[in-house]
């Protein structure tokens, strides 16, 4: 069985079946495919499926694409961290507004 067999047995599926695979089949499944170079977002995942982002939300158990967008969509971003901890005014300024007074 390849992975587009899967496709073809899943689609024939009712709308609110489930599907069991194995732990071996899935492996057996996926070895010969080739791993993504970088992190997949919902809209990757949905985009490659041939389905809508909010199908692959619920398949993951979500209602929408909201909360994983907040919660990983920020996975990737490497932040400068010090040995240190500093506080930048510089880095805030926007944000202090009329609460930061020029000196």
């Amino acid at each position: 069985m390849t992975l587009a067999d899967l496709l073809r047995v899943a689609e024939l599926l009712p709308a609110d079946a489930s599907l069991t695979l194995t732990k071996a089949l899935l492996l057996g499944l996926l070895a010969g495919a080739q791993a993504p170079s970088a992190d997949l977002t919902v809209r990757d995942v949905a985009e490659r499926l041939h389905r809508a982002p909010s199908t692959v939300a619920r398949e993951v158990g979500h209602n929408s694409t909201d909360m994983i967008d907040r919660v990983y969509g920020h996975l990737g971003t490497v932040r400068h961290r010090g040995k240190q901890v500093e506080y930048r005014v510089a880095q805030h300024r926007k944000a202090l507004g009329a609460r930061l007074r020029e000196t």
